[in-house]
């Protein structure tokens, strides 16, 4: 017999979690999610301003800090100053799962997602546990998602090849955004997020335009983490304090993120929403900034229309808040494909820009809230031309005329 849901959310991430918890306070709602745990390889910094869209996470803060460390190859460095989280990936995805259950809300795990069929006001989810029948499905399955492939609805420009683990600190250290250890022609970086308990999330970045590329990522953390000064300070958690586990696999953090644009936010009876509805084209650990000013919101939407019964592709599309203007998806896209062709060198032209800008504009930058009638942004302009430093001209110019 085909157990019947009004909402089957495809995926148990953040995004997936995040709506499943309101969802679930007003309908039956399931989540279906393929490893045999609730994901916890992600992390994120977001300003510490994104609690007041979602206090009751607070619980799940770990660190908070004033600095954002920017650091090139030659040490030549910018700091960010700010109120920035740190948060527990695993205190969040506990407590998010903890509320969907409580509503009623029911996780299945180690449940693969491989087809669906339209019925009759349904659709049919088929997983390799069940079949679902539900009045809407929510795919948050990111960059994975067949469904996102197979209606051929994406435009993918590159990925964000992560790889580290939660490692132990021996002194404090402020985040790290980004730092170029390295003097390479197609640069990785290093990014450090630490926690209140000694520990910190540790990761090196690789931007590459296909996943056919070759990519030495897991080499470069591991110089970086045991041949270059951070040795010194960041420590592999002992294999003692886990119970016998394998220590690399239990605290890996890292993934694949897509740069690309969703072509439709919405088909009939099917939602996109996180990673695979891009609401930021070009972030990583700072994506969660804008879903949780978005998520509740969203919701509201998502839950009128099952209210009205309206869950055609038109009906849906409006559901996804405005998560980025028109500027700053332009700005990311463009920033994201010169990116890819940056070596150390113009990694090393972005921190001295960065340190000619008004701090609140580098700050807008990264979370994806530059505004265009902010005059700081056309000073920069003034400033590239200038000192002759071109490296943000285009992707600053792509945004202005996106406006027009």
């Amino acid at each position: 017999m085909q157990k019947s849901f009004d909402v089957v959310i495809l995926g148990a991430g953040i995004s997936g979690l995040l709506l499943a918890s309101e969802l679930s306070k007003n309908n039956s709602v399931l989540v279906i999610e393929q490893r045999v745990e609730i994901p916890t390889s992600s992390y994120w910094l977001t300003p510490s301003s994104s609690l007041k869209f979602a206090p009751h996470l607070r619980q799940c803060i770990d660190g908070f800090h004033e600095n954002m460390e920017f650091i090139a190859f030659d040490d030549s460095e910018f700091s960010l100053k700010g109120e920035y989280a740190v948060w527990n990936t695993e205190k969040t995805v506990k407590v998010l799962s903890d509320v969907v259950k409580n509503n009623g809300g029911v996780i299945s795990l180690d449940d693969s997602f491989f087809s669906l069929k339209y019925t009759t006001n349904r659709i049919c989810i088929k997983t390799s546990q069940a079949d679902y029948l539900a009045r809407l499905s929510i795919d948050c399955m990111g960059y994975s998602s067949p469904i996102v492939h197979a209606k051929g609805i994406v435009k993918i420009y590159g990925y964000y090849i992560l790889h580290g683990m939660l490692m132990e600190m021996s002194k404090v250290l402020n985040p790290v955004g980004l730092h170029n250890v390295m003097l390479q022609r197609e640069p990785s970086f290093l990014e450090v997020f630490p926690l209140n308990r000694d520990r910190a999330y540790v990761t090196v970045i690789k931007p590459l335009s296909s996943l056919t590329e070759k990519s030495n990522i897991q080499r470069d953390f591991k110089f970086i983490t045991r041949d270059t000064r951070y040795k010194d300070v960041l420590k592999v958690i002992p294999a003692g304090s886990e119970k016998g586990r394998n220590v690399e696999s239990s605290h890996f953090v890292g993934g694949v993120v897509p740069v690309g644009r969703l072509q439709k936010t919405a088909l009939d009876r099917i939602f996109f929403y996180g990673l695979s509805a891009q609401v930021n084209p070009a972030a990583s650990a700072t994506a969660l900034t804008r879903i949780l000013e978005n998520y509740v919101g969203v919701a509201a939407r998502i839950q009128h229309q099952l209210d009205c019964n309206k869950l055609q592709s038109h009906d849906l599309k409006p559901c996804l808040l405005a998560h980025l203007n028109g500027f700053n998806r332009s700005f990311q896209l463009s920033l994201f494909k010169d990116i890819l062709h940056w070596n150390s060198d113009d990694f090393r032209l972005l921190i001295e820009w960065m340190n000619e800008l008004d701090g609140q504009i580098v700050h807008d930058m990264i979370f994806s809230q530059l505004r265009v009638r902010d005059l700081p942004i056309l000073k920069s302009l003034k400033f590239a031309l200038y000192r002759r430093n071109f490296l943000l001209l285009k992707p600053v110019l792509t945004g202005l005329l996106k406006q027009f």
